[in-house]
């Protein structure tokens, strides 16, 4: 942008929307180009300088990679990265470099280290951007795994090159020499056998002619042939007629069994069938289930399908299939995770496509055995449309106080063992603030509000008890009691306090894990008018020390707004545009707490008298529009435009949400009155075509009423009205040039007086 100016000193004052304004001041003595502008926006972002290690046992090497974050994500902006490696609070290794790869990584590394198998090491990250700006993040890692795993290599390595192929050859020499020997014995051995059987067999070959002959003259009798006896139809021609027979009826019989054997089997192989098909069972937990809980389907059946007819034996696999209550498919023949023999489950959650109130189908079928079981649940909402809705409510509060309590008990419990890990105590902070934070919503208007308030005030007193063991005391911020009817809004008070002191603990254990001893500043917000929490803790045990506080108040902030400052100064960045409280001087005791409370109104909330104005003007609207074509979109629009502005009213006054929810939902709202209002303005132009110009709406409802100018009248006034701008114009041009000239002339003189010296120098005619 090319802008001329006259000479002098100029301040000139940036702004865009979405950034703080920025004001630059500069001397207009010549042409020249300003230098570049940078403009911070007004949002919050999360920065975050992020470093992974890798180690190489073999060649002692560390390598280092690192990047920075802003909300979750890389950004290329970084022009040096510093890496700051510290053994136990002393620095052993600073590494550097300007050059990132195009992604906005930074790679070093660290050849012939001193670093130790079985230590952990504390590093710090600085990544600065283009504008200066540098972020500092804390970290650590441990060469233990990698020296390890290179160790465990070198041996299954030395195993398998060395002693086992030594083994192997050992192995296979001592199996075959004892083959040999076990083949000398067995021949022996044989050759003995031989001799010995073939001694039995001549004696037994004649131990049987003998019987045999012993036999035969039994049965013939003495003195007759075989031949004789049988034409005589003696003892052999009984027994052959005997055997006829007896062979006769046999065959009757076993045909008589064969057929009973066949029908036993056919009805074998129906009663498994049966029995394989009818033993699947399945059943749903909880039932009923609230809205985005993890429902379990657990589903019991024989493992082994084994067919009737065949033997043949397979592994069953049971197909699950889940109808929402107006028989759409949610779930389509998804198998079932097997956890134990016979048992198989299928865990969802009761998401959107569940309704509330109404009833779920599922059904559970088995292909090879052609089992086939269904049944229903039902998904109950937290809302009280449901006919069950009051009764959900406590149970869902009661859940998420038993989780909260959960949450202590496991936080003090790492609080007493004697090995604390920064990872269990960190994460075990984080899901216990999620619990409180979540209580007041889950409440509603339960009938077990006083039990739930007992639950809150327990877990403040084992806080307190946990920080009192630290040594701190934090009696300032719990000392709040509930009454015996406790409402929401002190709930939502209590709850604050404790987040604010879990907040406080977190930022303690980092910087103890992390080696630190600076002074740690919290700030948060408290309910009714907004407070603004602000904490100074002292984690050193031994020492004083001084902390500085700066914290910037919200953008919509104005210094009418401000009730009490709580001791702390109150100054404007005209940087960023915004107002902040500091002291820059806050003594503290070892282990000393101090809290600074900064009360200012609660601005963030829409005048009703807006939202009931722009209702009436878009009621009034819609009936305006009934005599033209525009009517049904008026009333579709109409209607959700009233939806909205309810919304709005019913989101600002929800006490249950926390006041940085109550901050951010203000500023959707604003987005959203813009939309209404530009709504009505799309819908007021269609009045224009259709109607001419619009009636103002004061005439339209007076009892005076007055006639539209003509078009030679109104011709007249637009005339008229041109003519008295053309004379503003030019008197203002007139001025204008009269005071150009008045500034060049003054602009000479302070010229001529300034180099008045140089003038006289210069030689005649030059």
């Amino acid at each position: 942008v090319t802008v001329p100016l006259p000479y002098g000193f100029w301040s000139m004052l940036w702004s865009k929307t979405g950034y703080g304004d920025s004001q630059y001041n500069f001397m207009c003595d010549g042409n020249k180009t300003l230098d570049t502008l940078f403009m911070e926006t007004s949002a919050i972002h999360i920065w975050r300088s992020y470093s992974d290690f890798s180690f190489d046992p073999v060649i002692n090497k560390l390598y280092a990679s690192s990047w920075l974050e802003r909300d979750g994500s890389v950004i290329t902006g970084g022009v040096l990265c510093n890496i700051t490696i510290y053994d136990e609070g002393t620095e052993i290794k600073f590494l550097t470099t300007d050059i990132p790869d195009p992604a906005g990584f930074f790679h070093m590394n660290w050849t012939g280290t001193n670093l130790t198998l079985g230590r952990v090491y504390t590093i710090v990250t600085v990544i600065s951007n283009a504008a200066n700006a540098q972020f500092r993040t804390p970290d650590s890692f441990s060469i233990t795994g990698e020296v390890q795993l290179q160790e465990t290599k070198d041996t299954v390595l030395t195993l398998a090159n060395v002693t086992l192929p030594q083994f192997i050859n050992e192995t296979t020499n001592t199996i075959n020499l004892g083959i040999q020997l076990q083949e000398l014995m067995i021949k022996s051995e044989l050759g003995n056998q031989t001799g010995v059987i073939n001694a039995s067999m001549s004696n037994q070959t004649q131990i049987i002619n003998a019987s045999m002959d012993k036999q035969l003259g039994v049965i013939v009798g003495v003195g007759r042939t075989p031949e004789e006896v049988t034409a005589q139809g003696g003892i052999v021609g009984m027994v052959q007629q005997s055997l006829t027979t007896f062979e006769t009826q046999s065959n009757l019989t076993i045909q008589k069994l064969q057929l009973g054997a066949e029908q036993a089997t056919e009805a074998g192989q129906t009663l498994s069938e049966t029995a394989q098909r009818y033993s699947w069972s399945a059943g749903v937990a909880p039932n009923p289930a609230l809205v985005n809980d993890e429902i379990t389907l657990s589903v019991q059946g024989p493992e082994i399908y084994k067919d009737p007819i065949t033997q043949v034996e397979s592994i069953v696999t049971p197909l699950i299939s889940i109808f929402s209550s107006d028989g759409k498919v949610i779930y389509d023949s998804v198998p079932g995770a097997r956890v134990a023999s016979g048992l198989y489950e299928l865990v969802f959650k009761a998401d959107a496509r569940f309704t509330p109130g109404q009833a779920y189908t599922y059904l559970v079928s088995e292909a090879l055995s052609g089992g086939l079981v269904s049944g229903s649940g039902m998904v109950e909402s937290m809302s009280m449309t449901t006919i069950a809705g009051l009764a959900s409510s406590a149970p869902e509060a009661e859940r998420a106080a038993k989780k909260a309590i959960e949450g202590i008990q496991a936080l003090e419990l790492l609080m007493g063992s004697t090995s604390k890990d920064g990872n269990s105590i960190m994460n075990t902070l984080n899901s216990l603030q999620e619990s409180v934070d979540d209580l007041p919503r889950r409440i509603g208007k339960s009938a077990k509000m006083t039990a739930i308030s007992r639950d809150i005030d327990s877990i403040a007193a084992r806080l307190e008890k946990i920080l009192g063991d630290e040594g701190f005391d934090f009696g300032e911020l719990l000392e709040q009691k509930f009454t015996e009817s406790p409402t929401i809004k002190e709930i939502r008070k209590k709850t604050e306090a404790i987040n604010t002191i879990i907040q406080i603990l977190q930022m303690l254990f980092e910087a103890k894990f992390g080696g630190l001893e600076d002074p740690i500043i919290s700030t948060s917000l408290a309910p009714g008018s907004v407070i603004f929490r602000i904490a100074a803790v002292n984690p050193s045990s031994t020492k004083r020390q001084k902390a500085k506080i700066l914290n910037y108040l919200p953008q919509e902030i104005r210094p009418k707004d401000i009730m009490a400052t709580g001791g702390l100064e109150l100054a404007y960045d005209t940087t960023k545009s915004m107002y902040y409280v500091y002291n820059n001087f806050v003594e503290l005791a070892p282990k000393e707490v101090k809290v600074f409370e900064v009360e200012v109104e609660d601005i963030w909330f829409v005048p009703q008298k807006e939202l009931d104005d722009l209702k009436s003007q878009s009621e009034r609207l819609v009936k305006r529009l009934e005599r033209t074509a525009y009517a049904q979109e008026g009333r579709i629009s109409t209607s959700n435009i009233i939806v909205s502005l309810e919304e709005i009213a019913r989101v600002q006054a929800d006490e249950s949400i926390s006041r940085d929810q109550h901050i951010g939902a203000y500023r959707t709202n604003l987005e959203t009155l813009t939309k209404i209002k530009d709504e009505i303005a799309r819908l007021e132009k269609y009045l224009q075509p259709q109607i001419g110009t619009t009636v103002p709406e004061l005439l339209e409802k007076g009892k005076l009423k007055l006639n539209m100018p003509s078009k030679t009248t109104t011709w007249l006034i637009i005339f008229v009205i041109l003519v008295f701008i053309g004379m503003m114009a030019g008197v203002f041009f007139f001025a204008w040039q009269a005071q150009v000239r008045a500034s060049k002339d003054m602009l000479e003189s302070s010229k001529d007086s300034a180099f008045s010296d140089q003038k006289q120098e210069k030689k005649p005619g030059t």
